[in-house]
């Protein structure tokens, strides 16, 4: 999740120019236990180093130099190595790494992957420079680190939910009483509309109430909680044409507010003892 976007001259600069693209929360890899994508950013890292280090060398110290190091950071790399046999393929290889880069071939399984790679790398020099980066504070002025920041590549695929799609749409299962109900497994792809959308508990209903308030509140709850207006709403959002822009997506003059089934049974608790809601009036 994205939770805030700045400007290129904002983000971090190491001491060659480099900038990054994207800030992450390291902690976050390790509660989700993708310790896998620690070693990927320190090993494309070395491999920037060793693309540094090349670019002046002739051929065949670059070819030497790249056999040696992936000889340390991966063994199936290594091992493709050795269907260049001749110096004109070795020459090629050698280009096209200065030219585009080291594209590293390192898969999951491959036993490269751990702390003594770390080491072995560490020993022969290929370890990454990481150092202090500079960066765009709140306040407008530079900011430089104190401690040592690595600037290097992961891959990210890039996951992108919006309203063009009708997997975008949500729409809650409902059981026989007509309130959300949880969900199985063949009620994942039974539809094309998702029947789980996201939680909207009492925390968020405070803290919306006090930016939108208490009329869009009560719409969003509504929505789910009333087995008419969800119908009505599901419906409108899978016959337009784009899933937004809907102008009224659900209509109150035909279902007005105040018929999503835990508020009637709130209602009907508060009748049994004499006490009934009436709405106030006020927008």
């Amino acid at each position: 999740m994205v939770c805030d976007i700045w400007p290129d001259e904002r983000m971090p600069v190491d001491k060659n120019g480099v900038r990054a693209h994207l800030i992450m929360d390291p902690l976050s890899i390790l509660k989700r236990l993708n310790i896998g994508t620690w070693y990927e950013h320190y090993f494309n890292g070395a491999c920037r180093k060793v693309e540094s280090m090349i670019s002046n060398m002739n051929n065949k110290e670059a070819w030497d130099k790249l056999n040696h190091f992936f000889s340390i950071i991966s063994e199936p790399h290594h091992e493709a190595l050795s269907d260049f046999t001749t110096d004109e393929d070795k020459n090629g290889y050698v280009q096209d790494v200065k030219k585009d880069g080291i594209h590293l071939y390192l898969p999951p399984w491959s036993p490269s992957i751990g702390q003594h790679t770390i080491r072995a790398l560490i020993q022969n020099g290929y370890d990454p420079e990481a150092g202090s980066v500079s960066y765009g504070g709140f306040n407008g002025q530079q900011v430089v680190t104190k401690d040592p920041v690595l600037v290097a590549n992961i891959y990210i695929i890039l996951l992108d939910k919006i309203g063009e799609y009708s997997t975008a749409v949500t729409g809650a299962k409902l059981q026989q009483n007509g309130v959300p109900s949880k969900i199985q497994a063949m009620d994942r792809h039974s539809n094309l509309h998702r029947k789980q959308p996201v939680r909207f508990g009492e925390t968020e209903m405070r803290l919306l109430t006090a930016i939108v308030g208490p009329r869009a509140v009560a719409n969003l709850l509504d929505w789910s909680n009333n087995p008419d207006s969800h119908k009505y709403g599901v419906r409108n959002l899978l016959d337009s044409e784009d899933g937004i822009n809907i102008k009224t997506f659900v209509d109150r003059k035909q279902l007005p507010l105040g018929g999503h089934r835990p508020l009637q049974l709130l209602k009907n608790l508060f009748e049994c003892s004499g006490v009934k809601f009436k709405a106030s009036g006020k927008k």
